[in-house]
């Protein structure tokens, strides 16, 4: 039993490691793709929160949707 909870330990902290790298890379690149700069964040900060608030929010649900849909696959014998 000791085994199993290493192994399972050991596959949540990857996937958790994967969906950091990921989360920060496309929050990056949505940014970029909706002009979310440092200038706006020293100009108007308040516009640069909820755009960053919005970024996230919608990463997430990327994130989310795509590990519950490689989890669907890979139990079901499917490529996704």
């Amino acid at each position: 039993m000791e085994h199993l909870q290493k192994k399972l330990w050991t596959y949540l902290a990857d996937l958790n490691e994967q969906a950091t790298d990921r989360l920060a890379c496309i929050i990056t690149q949505m940014q970029e793709a909706e002009g979310v700069t440092e200038e706006l964040k020293a100009h108007d900060q308040l516009a640069w929160v909820g755009a960053m608030n919005s970024i996230r929010s919608r990463v997430e649900e990327i994130i989310r949707d795509d590990f519950w849909l490689r989890g669907w696959a890979h139990d079901s014998g499917r490529n996704v």
